[in-house]
């Protein structure tokens, strides 16, 4: 028979593996826009690395959020998990459904770049840059979101996970401020200019 806490337990991994997939692929966006590893870096796998990571990020929020739903602990409608501000559930009074709602929210973000960047050669490259440049803030949002729902916030080890996915992004943000773009394009073969 299987352990009727088994959603449960896909939803909390899932979440994780989500979360450290995000901002590895927002490192490895870093890396290839800034060009900090050169001369030992190679374009091309940075680029198709830094897709992959963002495609498996979205393949493991949508499971986040269908084993929310088969999840029999906590009961999510589709509504809930679909429409911000829907769900009643609240973990923390003061914070109402804020949580939940972020969470929804970072979903259709994390989306809307995947699909952005799918669309790259057809969108006007200052629309792609601008939806782009929101996974900075998908990565604070994602991070109070699970700060705020998690379920494993007692745990040392979800503690220490996520100081170290929040000091890897900051790092990365002052790598990308610090050195700015090189002026010149990237390999052909990425399909991208920096």
């Amino acid at each position: 028979m299987i352990d009727p806490a088994i959603w449960w337990y896909v939803t909390r991994a899932s979440s994780m593996v989500a979360w450290v997939l995000l901002v590895l692929s927002v490192l490895w966006g870093i890396f290839l826009a800034t060009r900090v590893l050169k001369p030992n870096d190679n374009p091309a796998w940075l680029f198709d690395l830094h897709k992959w990571l963002g495609g498996l990020a979205l393949v493991f929020s949508s499971i986040h959020v269908i084993s929310l739903w088969l999840d029999s602990f906590v009961t999510f409608t589709i509504a809930d998990l679909l429409i911000p501000f829907y769900s009643d559930y609240t973990k923390n009074q003061f914070l109402g459904r804020w949580p939940i709602a972020l969470g929804v929210i970072c979903f259709y973000l994390l989306a809307s770049i995947q699909i952005s960047s799918l669309l790259m050669r057809k969108l006007p490259r200052k629309y792609w840059k601008g939806i782009h440049f929101s996974s900075y803030l998908l990565v604070v949002v994602v991070s109070f979101h699970a700060g705020w729902t998690g379920s494993d916030l007692s745990s040392w080890a979800y503690r220490i996970t996520a100081l170290l996915l929040i000091f890897a992004t900051t790092v990365a943000l002052a790598v990308r401020i610090l050195f700015p773009k090189p002026k010149r394009r990237l390999p052909s073969n990425t399909g991208i200019t920096s």
